[in-house]
């Protein structure tokens, strides 16, 4: 059981949204999450060059690899490396590891696997899968923490009746920006308990682009268990002291974007509605997220 939760994170590039390095002074690993935009520009990265666990993430998809890490297929954004700082690690204890991960994120039933299923045959002493064990537990609580719930089952959908928007009492966005012709203007209204009023924000979506614009209301309050990405984002953005976001962001996802407006875990594809009450979902025909 893990007991230290004091982990450091670094931000290689100055932002949250470049790489980051993960560590603890308790825990001889390290992680690193890398962007597929940067993926060309981790020379200086020397842990790469070490034996590891590693994730390739897509949308709703997950390729886990084991040994040097390397990059498989286009569907990924982000990779999540896990090795020892000393290199140490055996490939018997790295299949071992992919083994275990294959199994708990195939039970899970929330992302598609796209490595192989190979299973793990070999023997290992008990001392060495305590180890391993261990090290098993970082992952999957660094994972969580950084927004990849990826050994929790889907929750249900919700069925209660959507929020009812009301988009024009919506502070316009500041300063005004020109929209492309393909984009649309989303809208989330949500209500946070512990404030007197609802969190109302507007999303221009391009396809592949989730631009949260300037003028939005960003909730003052954040769940303990928001993704750490997410909070340095709110902590890095300019935020007036009244809540109000003073500049345009974009983001991958529309999770993401609607997590950093609420301060809470929430379905961007639900979430974001145009004017007529459509929800992004309905807008790109896309299927109810699991999640």
């Amino acid at each position: 059981m893990i007991q230290d939760k004091n982990f450091k994170l670094y931000l290689i590039d100055g932002t949250a949204q470049g790489k980051i390095r993960c560590t603890t002074d308790n825990w001889a690993g390290i992680a690193l999450k890398i962007p597929k935009t940067q993926i060309e520009n981790c020379a200086n990265i020397s842990e790469l060059n070490h034996a590891g666990i590693y994730f390739l993430f897509g949308e709703s998809a997950v390729y886990i690899g084991a040994g040097k890490f390397k990059s498989v297929g286009d569907f990924w954004e982000d990779a999540i490396f896990f090795t020892y700082k000393e290199n140490s690690f055996e490939m018997t204890g790295l299949k071992f590891l992919k083994d275990k991960f294959t199994k708990k994120i195939a039970a899970a039933n929330r992302y598609e696997i796209k490595s192989d299923n190979e299973i793990f045959s070999e023997n290992i002493s008990e001392e060495k899968k305590s180890t391993l064990e261990l090290f098993a537990g970082y992952v999957e609580t660094i994972l969580y923490f950084l927004g990849y719930k990826i050994f929790e089952p889907p929750k249900e959908i919700s069925t209660a009746p959507p929020l009812q928007l009301i988009p024009e009492s919506l502070p316009a966005p500041q300063p005004p920006q020109p929209e492309a012709d393909d984009a649309t203007i989303f809208y989330l209204s949500k209500k946070i308990q512990s404030l007197e009023s609802d969190i109302k924000a507007q999303l221009r979506v391009i396809p592949t682009r989730y631009t949260l614009l300037a003028g939005s209301q960003i909730s003052p309050v954040e769940s303990e268990l928001l993704p750490e990405i997410i909070k340095l984002a709110r902590i890095n953005a300019k935020i007036s002291s009244e809540n109000i976001l003073q500049e345009n962001i974009t983001f991958k996802k529309p999770s993401s974007a609607a997590e950093f407006v609420t301060g809470l875990s929430t379905d961007g594809y639900e979430s974001w509605k145009t004017k007529q009450g459509k929800t992004l979902n309905k807008f790109l025909n896309r299927k109810p997220s699991k999640k």
